[in-house]
């Protein structure tokens, strides 16, 4: 018989292998294909509207407007800003900063692509649930 503590004595190391599971307990283990699931923990609430279970958001596609500017859906440029003009001259190993006098940005575009606003909400509780995917705004033979 082991001594109460002894285990605590020794490292994770010195304790040994792990005990191998008796032949009766893995054949009770793989004998039932379905074996009964405990229930959640609580209740998933955050996909009904107002957190009641079973009462489902009524989806309505809505602008949402961010920090108060409310956005239309349509075409954008995509592209990035070159440094146009001379650029000064700077000693080898000064750091050069981010942005130096007399250098101007330029737009340069890259193309251009569509930018939805519309984000599904629900009708009753106002909550916003996620983009919509086919944009209400743009005509079917633009997608």
């Amino acid at each position: 018989m082991p001594k109460r503590f002894e285990r605590h004595a020794r490292s994770a190391w010195e304790w040994g292998p792990a005990p191998a599971r008796s032949d009766e307990v893995r054949r009770a283990a793989t004998a039932d294909p379905n074996p009964a699931k405990r229930p959640p923990g609580r209740k998933d609430t955050k996909r009904w509207c107002r957190g009641k279970v079973g009462v489902e958001h009524e989806l309505v596609p809505a602008v949402h407007s961010y920090y108060g500017r409310a956005y239309e859906c349509g075409w954008r440029k995509t592209g990035y800003y070159a440094l146009t003009g001379p650029l000064p001259a700077y000693p080898k190993g000064v750091p050069v900063p981010r942005r130096q006098r007399g250098v101007k940005r330029e737009f340069v575009a890259t193309g251009r692509e569509w930018r939805c606003f519309h984000e599904w909400r629900c009708e009753a509780c106002g909550k916003w649930l996620g983009p919509v995917i086919a944009c209400p705004a743009r005509s079917p033979e633009e997608q």
